[in-house]
């Protein structure tokens, strides 16, 4: 025991790196557990290019708002209720509230040119094919909810015409 007392009184700058390291790595994990399981919310996950492709198919003639988000960013993790909440108030618009985790093993967000988290992407499903509107960096949920208002409202008359 006065050896390991020893060891830490000598290395002590290791020994309080460590022990953040640690607590830092834990409040990840939570973060990622917090964001991951909001009660309500409508958002859909994806974790894989092929559940992207699938998604695509299934939204056509949608509007889609991607959320590009890492659980270690501060302002993804803030956003993630209020995504949330906005995907419960959308729940009867012409738009799907998606997410994909930048550190996710895919390559959707480097193919969809994500540099900045979070990153918020409008596009418009059509044939298949996926039509980018609008690319918001930096959570503004102002600016989002005015996003989601114009392009939904923009997608009911051409629906009414």
């Amino acid at each position: 025991m006065s050896d390991i007392i020893a060891f830490l009184k000598d290395h002590w700058i290791l020994t309080v790196l460590g022990i953040v390291m640690l607590w830092s790595r834990y409040r990840m994990k939570v973060q990622a557990a917090a964001m991951e399981n909001i009660p309500g919310s409508l958002v859909k996950k994806i974790e894989s290019d092929a559940e992207w492709k699938d998604m695509v198919k299934q939204a056509d003639g949608k509007i889609i708002l991607v959320d590009f988000y890492a659980t270690w960013c501060g302002p993804c993790v803030r956003a993630a209720p209020i995504f949330a909440k906005i995907s419960q108030e959308s729940a009867k618009l012409n738009i799907e509230l998606w997410k994909v985790d930048v550190d996710g093993p895919h390559t959707i967000s480097k193919r969809e040119s994500v540099s900045c988290m979070p990153t918020f992407k409008f596009y418009r499903v059509s044939n298949g094919s996926m039509v980018e509107l609008e690319t918001i960096q930096g959570w503004a949920e102002q600016t989002v909810r005015t996003s989601i208002a114009k392009y939904t409202v923009s997608s009911k008359i051409k629906e009414e015409k």
